[in-house]
């Protein structure tokens, strides 16, 4: 067993723990091209694989076939048992 002394574990920022969560979540994929990403109920995107993307509105944003995909996973999300 392992015993953990406080002084000795890592001390980061509540912004170093924020990049270092978000660049981990990019880094992850599913499948042959799927990855993950963070948006807010209000549609602000907090991370993408596409990093021109963080901290933009995306609730209006439509798919090529004209879909609000980030406003209707919203609404599915914050359904019951969404």
């Amino acid at each position: 067993m392992v015993e953990v002394v406080e002084d000795d574990l890592l001390q980061i920022t509540e912004e170093e723990a924020k990049k270092m969560g978000a660049d981990y979540l990019r880094s992850l994929r599913y499948n042959k091209d799927g990855y993950f990403w963070v948006d807010q109920i209000d549609g602000i995107n907090i991370v993408h694989v596409n990093k021109k993307n963080d901290g933009t509105n995306r609730i209006a944003a439509k798919d090529a076939k004209g879909k609000l995909f980030t406003k209707d996973l919203i609404d599915k999300g914050m359904a019951p048992n969404g």
